[in-house]
């Protein structure tokens, strides 16, 4: 949606175009993937990894994969090579 609302304002995209990029996202993105809504237990263990400094994980990465290992992940796949590194730190699946 961000970058449909930027490439509209930059005038790469009109309303028609930028509406049906979005639906075919939307179809794609309910079809394929399974959406998982952080839960309290999400929070703590992300703020558990945080509280290993020596992984130099951000907040938000801290939070995917807590979400992840909390929800029984048997991978994570990243191409980030921070969070990686982080995750095998932290003895994840990653």
């Amino acid at each position: 949606s961000s970058l449909l609302a930027r490439e509209m304002r930059m005038g790469g995209l009109d309303a028609p175009a930028a509406s049906q990029a979005d639906a075919r996202f939307e179809a794609m993105i309910t079809g394929s993937f399974t959406t998982l809504v952080p839960r309290e237990q999400d929070f703590t263990l992300a703020k558990q990894y945080l509280r290993r400094f020596e992984t130099g994980l951000r907040a938000g990465d801290a939070l995917h994969i807590a979400i992840a290992s909390g929800h029984g992940a048997t991978v994570i796949y990243s191409l980030d090579k921070k969070l990686i590194k982080a995750g095998a730190m932290l003895g994840l699946p990653i």
